[in-house]
């Protein structure tokens, strides 16, 4: 399947609010995804097939901890899975988060994942991402998460 990522538009976020809402049982609003666009565009990307129809996104934001960039949400349309969509996006984040490394202080990106989501750990341990620490009920009661972590120093 062919596809190209691009940077995200203001009229894309229709269709990532989609993807959004089928992907996770607690899907961000609308306005969050307004506000991480506004807040940095270079790092809110979409994957577009033919007819620049919308098939996933990946949203890279600066976090508060010094020197760290937040995989802030990663996903793809149910009906283009398993096509290496959130392959490429994640290895376009990670670049884009590279070339910001080094230009500033930002070493290291970090990400949380569902402990139960094994493809989605699978993926980024492809990446290098190691494993850190679990965080207990972060996705509600019961629905843990698993903090991840690439250092992007040396890169």
């Amino acid at each position: 399947m062919k596809f190209e990522i691009r940077d995200c538009r203001i009229d894309d976020l229709i269709a990532v609010t989609k993807i959004e809402d089928s992907s996770f049982e607690e899907p961000y609003p609308f306005r969050l995804f307004v506000s991480l666009l506004n807040d940095f565009p270079d790092g809110f990307r979409v994957a577009v097939s033919e007819g620049n129809r919308v098939i996933g996104y990946s949203i890279l934001s600066f976090s508060n901890k010094r020197g760290t960039m937040i995989v802030s949400s990663i996903a793809v349309d149910p009906k283009f899975r398993k096509a290496g969509v959130g392959y490429e996006l994640l290895k376009d984040a990670i670049k884009i988060a590279k070339d910001v490394s080094s230009q500033t202080t930002v070493r290291k990106i970090e990400l949380q994942v569902r402990a139960t989501n094994s493809e989605a750990l699978a993926l980024y341990k492809k990446f290098g991402f190691q494993r850190g620490r679990e965080m207990r009920d972060y996705y509600g009661p019961g629905k843990d998460a698993i903090e991840m972590e690439l250092s992007l120093a040396g890169n």
